[in-house]
């Protein structure tokens, strides 16, 4: 329970003969095969343990989110839910002496209700107390498919660990909240469907690897 608290020019080459500049292409060839190779094999390896690698994609010391660029939004039925990020102490202790001063969150379409949220820890699978919300539900300038930013004021000290998220219902299936074409932190998509009350990755409800559009700024 919670309480409401991303011409290779070669040099000019004279050649004599035919012979001799076969030869010399030939080495030529062979040494820019392998050197491509080389770059090939280190782009492959960068890009796999980018991919492979836990943790957070994005945390610098004014920007808390592990989401890239919008990519698309889930597809839910009728209902309340909430999506969140979870930043653990050991993230939030390098910018322990910073204040949270906005949430940002990406709206595809705009849903029936919309709530943001800013929670205390519990556990490392639910959030625990509410330490600020805001509904946003009859506020008129919400932009679609676009980031929108709520100021936080008075800005809000860190917490020993913080939950970001967006609370939303719908009365038909629809996409609204955004998320981006992944992969998956493990902290980065936390789903609460209101129809069951249970907490749980995005990746474990649909086997998706996505990171919400959520994201805190801090200064």
């Amino acid at each position: 329970m919670r309480d409401a608290s991303l011409l290779c020019r070669h040099p000019l080459i004279l050649f004599t003969s035919c012979a001799l500049k076969d030869a010399l292409h030939a080495k030529v060839m062979k040494l820019h095969s392998l050197f491509f190779l080389f770059l090939a094999g280190l782009l492959t390896l960068t890009a796999c343990g980018d991919d492979d690698e836990a943790g957070p994609n994005n945390l610098t010391d004014d920007l808390l989110n592990y989401d890239g660029d919008n990519f698309a939004s889930p597809e839910l039925g009728p209902g309340r839910y909430e999506f969140a990020a979870r930043f653990t102490a050991d993230e939030l202790d390098p910018v322990r002496d910073k204040r949270l001063t906005a949430v940002q969150f990406f709206v595809v379409d705009r849903p029936q209700t919309l709530k943001v949220l800013v929670s205390g820890p519990n556990s490392a699978t639910e959030p625990g107390n509410i330490l600020f919300e805001f509904d946003l539900t009859n506020v008129g300038d919400i932009q679609e498919r676009a980031f929108n930013e709520l100021p936080i004021d008075p800005p809000l000290a860190l917490p020993d660990e913080m939950w970001l998220s967006v609370e939303f219902e719908l009365d038909a299936t629809a996409q609204n909240i955004g998320c981006d074409a992944g992969p998956a932190d493990p902290n980065g998509d936390f789903l609460l469907d209101y129809n069951t009350g249970q907490w749980q990755t995005f990746r474990q409800r649909t086997g998706e690897s996505v990171n919400w559009n959520i994201r805190g700024i801090l200064e």
